[in-house]
């Protein structure tokens, strides 16, 4: 009975040992930015509610998948949003043929912030929502996936537009159709991929003359009230640095949102980026239930959730 029981010891600690192990080698690859001493209080706050307000707008106009009135009324929308703002916009054709052989035209949206700066950020998100085939109510609402990057984003624009930033780089923000695929073809997952960022980044060229972006931050569905975001596999491989960085950063503000240990490995709009050679990580809860559901409903939102992933991508931007 003792040799079982001190057997059943030595198991136990060996198993103690190998997760101690493993938190650690999982902790080991997030590494401090250059400076993130500075106090939260010198990084502009946004209002949730307004980020909140800006998600109920957008699910009000239905469906925002390409081809839909839904989508018309988003880009009416987006563009008088941005009228007022201290930046560029350019708005990027996306020339697509579909399976019925049909050659048709999505949009991304291109915000530009000192567009003359040769160094450049881009923060980006998609627009679009997913239309189901597998029901007789089609239309996903997309408050989180689709509406709340979008909201995000548009407070990020408000803040440059208001205040001062000296830091020595542009900021471009970029609102891409297409990352839920072809509109209204059933199961595509085996040929899925997103339209709008692939054919960005194909076409660098046309924003940006020999000097490419430095790295990208893509974010996606980060309104869930508990909000769970972790580092990106592909994002933690292929970008280190950038997303070590990032999470460190934000982690030391918001723990419970943002956690070190690794998630799932997910293709995204930072894919194309990452297959191009150019840095970028993502930022998505993985674990929302409702994704690609008639449920991804504004109530399913929080206002404080936006404002925290907001602060981290402004509080970053600060740090470079």
């Amino acid at each position: 009975m003792r040799r079982t029981t001190r057997h059943t010891l030595v198991i136990a600690l060996a198993v103690l040992f190998v997760a101690l192990v493993w938190f650690w080698v999982d902790r080991a690859q997030f590494s401090a930015p250059t400076d993130t001493t500075q106090s939260v209080d010198v990084v502009p706050t946004l209002s949730g509610d307004l980020l909140l307000e800006r998600v109920e707008e957008q699910v009000s106009f239905g469906a925002r998948a390409h081809g839909t009135e839904g989508y018309e009324k988003w880009h009416t929308w987006l563009q008088a949003a941005l009228r007022d703002s201290n930046g560029v916009v350019v708005v990027q054709e996306v020339p697509y043929e579909n399976r019925e052989g049909a050659t048709t035209s999505f949009a991304n949206v291109v915000w530009r912030y000192k567009p003359n700066e040769v160094r450049r950020i881009i923060l980006g998100t998609h627009y679009d929502t997913k239309i189901l085939d597998t029901s007789d109510d089609p239309i996903v609402p997309g408050a989180n996936d689709g509406a709340s990057g979008v909201a995000v984003l548009l407070g990020i624009i408000d803040t440059l537009s208001s205040e001062l930033h000296s830091q020595p780089f542009g900021v471009d923000i970029v609102f891409f159709d297409g990352e839920e695929g072809e509109p209204f073809v059933p199961h595509d997952f085996d040929t899925w991929y997103p339209i709008g960022s692939t054919f960005f980044v194909e076409h660098l060229g046309e924003l940006y003359n020999g000097t490419l972006p430095e790295f990208s931050i893509i974010i996606d569905m980060v309104c869930d009230a508990d909000l769970d975001i972790r580092p990106e596999r592909s994002s933690l491989r292929e970008a280190k640095q950038l997303t070590s960085e990032l999470f460190t950063y934000a982690q030391q503000r918001y723990p419970h949102t943002f956690l070190l240990r690794p998630g799932s490995a997910i293709r995204d709009d930072h894919t194309p980026f990452l297959e191009h050679g150019i840095p970028s990580t993502l930022l998505i809860d993985a674990t929302y239930p409702y994704w690609h559901t008639t449920e991804d409903t504004v109530d399913k939102c929080s206002a404080d959730s936006m404002e925290q992933v907001a602060h981290v991508l402004l509080g970053y931007l600060y740090t470079l």
